[in-house]
């Protein structure tokens, strides 16, 4: 999947995951999702995880704001550091990624 298209689809999946998506039973430990879990997932799934992650990382500095351009970059930074890191886990890629 080339990288913009994973970012407009993580960003399409924000929009619409709350709506579209069925309930599921799963229990993801969030530390545990690697680079290759979230490359080779759905789109819509692999939106649920940046969104979430992104609420991980703005909660603990109290950053109430949601950028979707930002998000979109980012997306598309932490797609591409993962299809070349794919053992790492997407915390480990997003903390990565934020200090380049």
């Amino acid at each position: 999947m080339k990288l913009r298209t994973l970012g407009l689809a993580l960003v399409g999946a924000l929009a619409f995951a709350s709506v579209t998506a069925p309930a599921r039973a799963e229990v993801m430990d969030m530390a545990a999702v690697t680079c290759n879990d979230l490359i080779s997932g759905s789109a819509d799934d692999a939106g649920i995880i940046i969104i979430w992650m992104h609420g991980y990382f703005s909660g603990k500095t109290d950053d109430t704001k949601i950028d979707m351009k930002a998000l979109e970059k980012d997306a598309e930074r932490i797609g591409k550091y993962c299809g070349e890191h794919k053992n790492v886990t997407v915390l480990t890629a997003i903390k990565d990624v934020a200090n380049q």
